[in-house]
């Protein structure tokens, strides 16, 4: 049974590694196994070089009031993407993670933003309407629910230049307006609002994806999580151990694993410790991981902090003028040399393949097409 298991086990493995991004990951929602095996750098090795699909990081930076977005990977390729190909200099607002950027312009002569959609492997673009843009952005986030036909939603969080505060049973709350983008409907909807206590607000960081929903970490230790399916928001609260110990000065950061939500501390001992979100019975449970051991990172690199997980066992550091991949299992250490790393830098994970989408519905493609810059549908660049 052990032999026909690993038999098995094998022959789904390489299957995986040759099938498309959408099939992938209906696949990892079917078991553990299938999700933690398809999680681990082996298998996106094999995947990236049997596909040719580009996998990294866009990392955004601030430099003279100015943003400036560079693509990070461990992986070589002949095709690195940018959104040099946009009609405008544009922020990056949000990422779909699978194919999609959300871009904002803010700049020229006009006060009001202009937003667009974009597949930068495939150079194309598309302009959508705009939100309620009298309301002041808090936060946004994206996510793709479907890649053929392509669908995805946007979720944009915003408030009054000064809100207005709510009281009740003597505390003191206030509320956040929430909107949804659909790309099947192409107009926006405003949904319940989201309420938060005086002086609770969502962290100044891109959403985190995990098990098809989107999650801001908030200042009140908070987690607030949006269902693009349902439409829905959640409010649950961080690991006990990180409220109990609110005035800890070592770094935190909401973090993917797995497909799950995941939470990470970097202790002043180098040692990361880990909690992953779990669901049970309905009711959010945080089991905490094995702490990890990081003072041979400490011993080569003077500066870093950890911001992602690129897979289940390669994290993303920012460093000193540079991005880090670092793999916990054996210490490999991959550097990226950056030109601007000043003031905020923001994290946008980015997983694409070269196949053309319809950035429009089908019933408004008629009306206006998506702008396309790139290679021909289904022909992938040439590479060595």
């Amino acid at each position: 049974m052990e032999d026909g298991g690993s038999l098995h086990l094998d022959m789904v493995f390489q299957i995986l590694t040759s099938c498309s991004l959408q099939t992938l990951a209906k696949c990892r929602t079917l078991s553990r196994e299938c999700n933690s095996m398809t999680s681990d750098t082996p298998f996106m090795n094999l995947l990236l070089q049997r596909t040719g699909v580009v996998s990294g990081f866009f990392v955004q930076t601030i430099h003279f009031n100015s943003c400036y977005s560079t693509f990070v990977s461990r992986h070589t390729s002949n095709h690195n993407p940018s959104l040099d190909f946009l009609p405008v200099h544009t922020k990056i607002a949000a990422s779909g993670g699978l194919v999609l950027l959300l871009g904002i312009n803010d700049k020229g002569n006009h006060k009001i933003p202009k937003y667009y959609v974009c597949k930068p492997c495939t150079k194309q673009w598309q302009r959508i309407p705009n939100p309620k843009t009298r309301f002041f952005t808090k936060n946004i986030g994206m996510i793709v629910l479907r890649s053929n036909p392509l669908r995805y939603k946007i979720v944009r969080f915003s408030e009054h230049k000064f809100p207005s505060l709510f009281f009740k049973n003597k505390e003191a709350y206030y509320f956040l307006r929430c909107e949804v983008f659909d790309s099947d409907t192409w107009a926006w909807k405003e949904l319940e609002d989201v309420k938060l206590q005086y002086g609770e607000f969502l962290a100044f960081r891109p959403p985190v994806p995990a098990r098809g929903s989107l999650h801001w970490v908030t200042t009140g230790n908070n987690v607030l999580g949006f269902d693009p399916n349902n439409e829905t928001h959640t409010i649950f609260s961080l690991p006990e151990a990180i409220i109990e110990d609110s005035d800890s000065q070592e770094s935190e950061e909401l973090v993917p694993y797995e497909g799950k939500l995941g939470f990470i501390r970097n202790r002043k001992d180098s040692c990361m410790e880990l909690w992953v979100m779990e669901r049970k019975n309905c009711e959010v449970a945080w089991n905490k991981r094995p702490s990890i051991n990081l003072e041979d990172l400490s011993t080569k690199e003077s500066f870093w902090s950890t911001r992602s997980f690129y897979n289940a066992d390669t994290t993303l550091l920012e460093g000193f003028y540079k991005m880090i991949f670092y793999n916990i299992k054996d210490g490999k250490i991959d550097s990226v040399s950056m030109n601007r790393i000043l003031g905020q830098v923001e994290i946008f994970p980015f997983l694409s393949d070269f196949e053309v989408v319809d950035l429009k519905t089908r019933k408004e493609s008629g009306q206006a097409k998506s702008h396309v810059q790139g290679p021909r549908p289904g022909v992938l660049p040439a590479r060595n």
